[in-house]
């Protein structure tokens, strides 16, 4: 089974049924930039956080390998009278899909391809924002698997092409907000 039949397989059960808040620290991070310009929400799933900042203000676009996923957060931004552009699109993939204008701003939470990390900057227009949330290894429990993790303080080491504005890293979580440099 591929990603996106594993994804559209979850979405199609429980997990598509399950209606999520923003993280917490997405939430506190948006507090710090402006609340306008196009979004882009990286991995999207069913789109807690394309909704939440199709409501803060922003132009969204949310990407997923899970065409299931999309259309959920298709019908729930609909529901909630929200404009969000989806493409289904494999990240894993190599190479990227390509892209027009980069975005003002972009969130990625609990995706990680260590990979794509490193080329996060080509998203993110300068001067624009990314926040970025995961789990670190110190994380209870065995989901997500090892390799799915960071280690404590690695993400507080920042993303190449971008200066930390924000961190905060507790309980086996970590997130940054960092502004893209030229």
């Amino acid at each position: 089974m591929d990603d996106r039949e594993r994804w559209d397989a979850k979405y199609t059960g429980e997990l598509g049924r399950r209606e999520e808040g923003p993280d917490p620290f997405v939430v506190e991070a948006l507090s710090r930039v402006p609340t306008r310009g196009h979004a882009l929400d990286l991995a999207a799933g069913t789109g807690r956080h394309a909704l939440y900042l199709a409501r803060s203000g922003f132009e969204v676009s949310a990407w997923d390998v899970s065409p299931v996923g999309l259309g959920i957060l298709k019908e729930r931004a609909r529901a909630a009278n929200l404009e969000v552009e989806t493409q289904a699109v494999d990240l894993l993939r190599r190479p990227a899909p390509g892209l027009g204008e980069p975005f003002d701003l972009v969130v990625c939470v609990l995706f990680l391809d260590r990979t794509l990390l490193a080329g996060l900057s080509r998203l993110v227009r300068v001067g624009g924002h990314l926040i970025f949330a995961t789990v670190t290894t110190d994380y209870p429990g065995d989901r997500p698997p090892a390799r799915f993790r960071l280690a404590p303080g690695e993400l507080a080491g920042g993303i190449p092409g971008f200066e930390v504005v924000h961190e905060r890293e507790h309980g086996g979580r970590a997130g940054i907000l960092g502004r893209r440099i030229a």
